[in-house]
Formats: structure tokens, sequence, C-alpha cells
């Protein structure tokens, strides 16, 4: 069966949805190896260019390997931010598994992190 590229929508909290892509980029240049690549992008929700201010969490949270500042990766639209990792492996379903899994792992991060500062909010009551 072939791989193919796909996007996902993730509900990070209510109201809060984020996106990942997976899209293949073919193998790797000779000097390099034989394996096969595939890109996972994750998009972050935006406005104006910047990180929604629900989930700017700065130094506290990281997804992607960088804190969560309104400027966090790069722009992809107005409603969007993203960054992206290359992930390579023998075989293209092997490559889509790894790069969904760290995907859906660093959102998850997020994810987490919005659950807690819910919860605190809801703990804080007398």
């Amino acid at each position: 069966m072939k791989t193919q590229d796909k996007t996902y929508t993730i509900e990070l909290a209510p109201g809060i949805k984020a996106k990942y892509c997976l899209k293949r980029l073919g193998q790797q240049p000779p000097h390099k190896g034989d394996g096969v690549m595939v890109e996972a992008m994750i998009m972050l929700p935006a406005k104006d260019q910047q990180l929604l201010p629900q989930i700017q969490f700065e130094s506290r949270v990281q997804v992607g390997g960088s804190s969560l500042y309104s400027v966090w990766g790069a722009p992809y639209s107005d409603d969007f931010r993203y960054c992206a990792r290359t992930f390579v492996a023998p075989k293209w379903s092997q490559a889509f598994a790894e790069a969904e899994t760290w995907a859906r792992g660093e959102l998850q991060k997020l994810a987490d992190a919005l659950a807690a500062r819910a919860r605190a909010l809801q703990e804080a009551e007398d």
C-alpha cells in the first residue's frame, strides 16, 4: 500500500485546533544515503501571523524544539505558524510512522499544558 501525503486536524482544547501534515519528500541525496524522506509539519493557530494568546506559553512549553512565543516557528498564513522536521527511513511506511509519532507527541505537549491550565483555574475556586 502506498503511503500518501495527509493533513490532520487536532483539537488541543475547546475552540483551539492545530494541524499537522505528513508529506513525501523523495529519496535522500545520493551522498547522504538511500533512505526515503518524509516531512512532518506542525501548524499552530495564529491571528495576524502571531500565535493565539491562549497558547503563548513562552518558555514553559516547547513544541518542535522551540518555546511558544508569539512568533514561534515561521508564518504559514495569517491563521497559522509552523515548524517542520524531516524523517528518514528505509521504507515509506516507517518514515511516515516516525513523522506522525513525533508530530502527535509535540502537539500532545501543548494539549497537556492547556488542560493543566484549565484544571488550575477550576481548582483555584474556594
